[in-house]
């Protein structure tokens, strides 16, 4: 399939008349990322500096864009030294709880990808001597409306902005109802992939022994809450990486 160009522009830094031998910058500005309708080219979508072209398939599906998490406004904080009381709901960076994280902002790219946007600010002290970081995301939808969900529920994340700043060897991902940024709740915590380093992907929200309890795979499976209709899910990822390889204070 081939898109039509789609408000691209041209522009020459020159002005006016071209001379012989004068040079010349041509600019081309396309904000799809589709410099040439007649080449194959590469759209990241962990870029958040350009717009990803979207189809959005079925009804129902759950994003970080969608609900209404008061934590995941457009500049919401995380700041550090605060985090328990700023956005321990909303998004939170950093090493293990109650340590290092980093101060940061979140929002949402102004496309139609629904991607959520995470600005890091600043770190404490001893972020650039860890080996690893959680980046965990309280989501906007509670477990009751994971469990509505019709058919086979799956996990589609893409988190490569902040894997591959870090060089990570490892990553670890979690669906947790703990109600907050955190892995605590262990009757509530589903492992998702613990193997290799996927920087992307997509997999069943099933483990074997959790699950989310509409699917025939979850039979016999549990997804622990006090109050499903309430307590909003998480998803937590912990990035393992070389000492020194921190975030630092870089746009991700």
């Amino acid at each position: 399939m081939i898109i039509t160009y789609n408000d691209a522009s041209i522009s020459m830094d020159a002005g006016g008349d071209l001379a012989p031998g004068q040079t010349a910058t041509i600019s081309v500005n396309d904000p799809d990322a589709n410099r040439n309708p007649t080449s194959a080219e590469t759209l990241n979508a962990y870029d958040d500096t350009v717009v990803i072209p979207t189809i959005v398939m079925g009804t129902g599906g759950l994003t970080l864009a969608t609900g209404a998490n008061p934590n995941l406004e457009k500049g919401d904080a995380s700041e550090a030294g605060d985090e328990a009381a700023d956005n321990a709901a909303g998004v939170i960076v950093g090493h293990d709880t109650g340590s290092e994280v980093y101060t940061l902002n979140v929002y949402n790219t102004t496309d139609s990808s629904e991607r959520l946007r995470i600005i890091h600010n600043a770190e404490e002290a001893g972020m650039c001597v860890t080996t690893h970081t959680w980046l965990n995301v309280t989501t906007v939808h509670t477990r009751a409306q994971l469990i509505n969900l019709a058919g086979t529920v799956v996990l589609n994340y893409d988190i490569r902005g902040a894997a591959d700043l870090v060089s990570s060897t490892a990553i670890s991902t979690y669906v947790t109802d703990s109600g907050g940024n955190s892995t605590n709740n262990s009757g509530g915590l589903i492992t998702v992939n613990t193997t290799g380093n996927v920087k992307s992907g997509s997999y069943d929200v099933d483990d074997g022994s959790q699950g989310i309890t509409n699917t025939a795979e979850s039979a016999g499976h549990t997804f622990s809450s006090t109050d499903p209709g309430s307590i909003h899910v998480g998803i937590a990822f912990k990035l393992t990486y070389p000492a020194g390889s921190d975030l630092a204070m870089i746009a991700d």
